[in-house]
């Protein structure tokens, strides 16, 4: 027999769509509308500043959050999103940010991944990031509303699994990196 004990962190903070915990305890907590906050451990909610601006339109906005696996000496956190094409407002696509805590600002920030085509369609973003135990950076990108042609050309990024290192470079043992015309990255 199993008891379940529901406890309110938060409440009326909009769409919330990722979470990660610092090793003090403490929630960084990403809503879709494109803020972040920190929740102490009193349940106090801190707004976290130097995010990335978001197309929050549809499905977009300020999606997952993940911490680095040696977050106690490099303070950095990655983060996904639905990024505004910078020469056509009409478009967007998925990115990753990483950045470092610095108190509630993010400092350093910067795209370590963007992925290609941008679209004008505002859903399946995706995206999941992960760390595995070797340290790979692991994120989903979706269809972008695309489902028969994205996903099956390796040409673009979309509709995808990417394994990246911390700091966006591409292993070399990733499965297409030799293979022509295919994203590095899948």
């Amino acid at each position: 027999n199993q008891v379940v004990e529901l406890d309110t962190v938060l409440s009326n903070i909009g769409n919330p769509w990722g979470m990660a915990f610092l090793p003090n305890g403490e929630i960084l907590l990403t809503i879709q509308s494109g803020e972040m906050y920190r929740v102490t451990a009193d349940g106090v909610k801190q707004a976290i500043q130097g995010v990335p601006k978001v197309l929050h339109r549809g499905q977009g906005g300020l999606l997952d959050i993940e911490v680095h696996p040696n977050f106690e000496s490099t303070n950095w956190i990655y983060l996904s999103y639905s990024k505004p094409n910078p020469s056509n407002d009409g478009e967007a696509t998925t990115a990753i940010f990483r950045a470092k805590l610095n108190g509630n600002r993010l400092e350093e920030g910067k795209d370590v991944f963007v992925a290609k085509p941008y679209v004008s369609t505002r859903h399946h973003y995706g995206s999941r990031i992960e760390f595995d135990r070797a340290g790979y950076l692991y994120f989903s990108v979706g269809d972008r509303g695309r489902r028969d042609d994205h996903p099956q050309y390796l040409s673009n990024d979309c509709g995808k699994i990417h394994r990246i290192y911390d700091d966006g470079s591409i292993p070399e043992d990733n499965p297409f990196v030799k293979e022509k015309n295919a994203q590095n990255s899948i």
